[in-house]
């Protein structure tokens, strides 16, 4: 091989290594349950509808958390919008995507900045449908997490 052809090689390789580790959003790698832990609030809640805030900034969704089967779980909540929850508007910059109708866990931060105050997640928090949880994590965040969290 010519010199010009390992070149040529090195720098393909070079290329495919760094693309392959370049990630806009990144979150240091947490146990669900941990995570759950240090979350502010957790929610049981359906998803109703998707809309956009002004400027372009937050994906926002518009939530259900009352009724015989949706609840808060974790947080205190005085003061707190418990109807919309919002997300930065890509995964470029940890946004996350739900989809109307599904009932998921959802995990996150409360902005006291906002008045009411507003719930937060993003990829670094613990967001997944209800219906994939394990029977051991439901009961985890349902009244496990008040014994084994510190």
């Amino acid at each position: 091989m010519t010199s010009a052809g390992t070149v040529l090689v090195l720098a393909h390789f070079c290329v495919i290594l760094f693309v392959q580790d370049a990630r806009a959003c990144s979150c240091a790698p947490l146990d669900e349950h941990f995570s759950y832990c240090k979350a502010d609030f957790a929610v049981k809640a359906e998803v109703v509808s998707q809309t956009w805030s002004s400027p372009l900034a937050f994906r926002v969704y518009n939530i259900i958390t009352g009724g015989r089967e949706l609840r808060t779980l974790k947080g205190n909540f005085t003061g707190v919008d418990l109807e919309t929850v919002y997300t930065p508007f890509n995964g470029a910059l940890c946004g996350v995507t739900l989809e109307q109708g599904k009932i998921y866990l959802l995990t996150g931060r409360v902005d006291t900045s906002k008045s009411p105050h507003r719930l937060r997640i993003n990829l670094c928090g613990w967001t997944q449908t209800w219906n994939t949880l394990s029977l051991a994590d439901k009961n985890f965040v349902t009244k496990g997490y008040l014994t084994r969290c510190p």
